[in-house]
């Protein structure tokens, strides 16, 4: 479980990302990293998570492959990830959204396709201090045979200690 701030910001085609070399702390070093990600998202068909500002996604690839379950927590989210490359919603994230169902399936809602270039700031420990997310973005129907909208944004984000996975 983890505790996460982001920020999200949309930006133009042609924006073009400032150099970040002034950001690592002393005998740090930032990393950078191309990965592709595939994302199902799933709610109920009365929106029964979404109301309440909870996500639930099944990720394939990058090293968050797996489900994810995301919580409001004041200005943050908690996070619960599950590293199961199963189809199926593992029981403890299941158990962790059963209230919320109220009675109604869970059911893949959209497909979003992200080609993400992560800019990782890491402290001389080789801890993670920031990560700045500059994404190129895709989203559909759940099928993943079209992809109806595009777009670029970037996201920063941080508090972001080893992830537990249940």
């Amino acid at each position: 479980m983890i505790k996460e701030q982001e920020d999200k910001f949309d930006v133009d085609s042609d924006w073009v990302m400032p150099q970040l070399t002034d950001l690592v702390p002393d005998g740090g070093r930032l990393d950078q990293q191309v990965r592709e990600l595939d994302n199902t998202y799933f709610d109920t068909p009365g929106a029964g998570l979404r109301v309440f500002g909870i996500t639930l996604r099944r990720r394939v690839g990058g090293s968050e492959t797996g489900w994810q379950l995301k919580v409001p927590n004041g200005t943050a989210r908690t996070e619960l990830q599950s590293g199961s490359r199963a189809k199926k919603l593992p029981s403890a994230l299941a158990k962790g959204v059963e209230g919320l169902l109220a009675g109604e399936s869970l059911d893949s809602v959209s497909a979003i396709m992200t080609t993400r270039t992560a800019y990782r700031l890491l402290n001389a420990d080789g801890e993670l201090v920031l990560e700045i997310a500059d994404d190129q973005v895709q989203s559909g129907p759940p099928d993943g045979e079209s992809m109806l909208h595009s777009w670029r944004e970037v996201e920063s984000s941080w508090g972001l200690p080893a992830r537990r996975r249940i």
